[in-house]
């Protein structure tokens, strides 16, 4: 199984590269980054992990999505759920952007953590040799 990082969270992106993850990093928000994964699971990639887990109605400017080139989910369900939440970056209820240094360095790191403990959550469902194919080639 092979796993792709797709983010806007250059924090996040710098130690999952470290943890030998294949990172992208895209340009800008969070929904851009969810489009962005919802376009790749359109060509064939596939949720590795719940998108919403730690996100589920709590803004962060900064959102890291895992995928992987195994079938292990619903595409179209997969698609849903990246497009409601590329949907819920557009609320009302949300706050402003742009947001201090301080603030979103606070955002960058709750995201980071959230990913950190994504991998390990990965890493339960994989065996030895699975998890180092995830690693770059």
């Amino acid at each position: 199984m092979n796993v792709l990082v797709v983010t806007n969270n250059p924090a996040a992106g710098e130690k999952l590269e470290k943890l030998g993850f294949r990172v992208e990093l895209t340009e800008g928000s969070a929904k851009q980054s969810l489009l962005h994964a919802r376009d790749l699971v359109i060509n064939g990639w596939h949720l590795a992990a719940d998108p919403r887990g730690g996100y589920n109605k709590r803004y962060n400017p900064c959102h890291t999505v895992f995928l992987c080139d195994e079938a292990c989910s619903n595409m179209g369900e997969d698609v849903l759920v990246l497009e409601k939440l590329a949907q819920f970056r557009d609320s009302p209820y949300r706050p402003d952007d742009p947001h201090t240094d301080l603030e979103l360095k606070d955002f960058q790191t709750l995201d980071t953590s959230i990913a950190l403990r994504t991998t390990e959550h990965l890493k339960n469902y994989m065996d030895e040799s699975s998890f180092k194919k995830v690693r770059k080639e």
